[in-house]
């Protein structure tokens, strides 16, 4: 199982994958966030640990057609949180 949660900031948005739970392991090494509503590319994003130990730029891909900016992170299990600025 896998608990997500987003919020918005005063920068932009910041989502948080908590860590996985139960026996199950995933075959996937990465997750693909994607932003919804966005009127222009990211500024700026980074992903780190809960604790916000280890942030590491992450690229971002801005679509008109859909106003969404999508970031490709990796995922160890442990939770991570995603920060987008715009």
């Amino acid at each position: 199982r896998m608990r997500f949660s987003c919020n918005v900031t005063a920068k932009g948005t910041e989502a948080t994958v908590e860590p996985h739970e139960g026996s199950f392991r995933p075959w996937w090494k990465e997750l693909e966030v994607e932003i919804y509503g966005a009127t222009q590319p990211a500024k700026s994003a980074s992903v780190a640990a809960l604790d916000g130990v280890g942030a590491k730029t992450v690229k971002t891909t801005f679509t008109t057609d859909r106003h969404r900016i999508l970031a490709l992170v990796p995922d160890g299990g442990q939770g991570l949180r995603v920060n987008v600025e715009y």
